[in-house]
């Protein structure tokens, strides 16, 4: 899994508040202020959030686990009109008023 830099910084509040334990919360917390200072890179970013997720830190069990919240966040924000608060009380496909 090879994420850009812009895809990692889109789940930062994601990534971040999966953190279970506080000092792994700073760590990323830290790594993800280090990247938008561009004091770090994507590759080294990953490694940083990979070794809290390793160590059982996350509420993700695996790194494939953050590429597939990528996945549905993208297609809920791409899908907004259909999921959001306009037919948040509506069944979809229906000619109920």
């Amino acid at each position: 899994m090879r994420l850009s830099m812009k895809e990692w910084l889109f789940m930062e509040d994601e990534i971040v508040n999966s953190m279970n334990v506080n000092h792994a919360q700073a760590i990323v917390q830290t790594a993800y202020q280090s990247a938008k200072a561009n004091r770090i890179t994507a590759r080294t970013l990953q490694l940083r959030v990979r070794r809290q997720v390793i160590q059982g830190f996350s509420d993700y069990q695996t790194m494939g686990g953050i590429e597939d919240a990528l996945h549905y966040k993208r297609y809920i924000m791409k899908n907004s009109h259909i999921y959001g608060d306009y037919n948040e009380n509506k069944i979809p496909n229906t000619k109920t008023k």
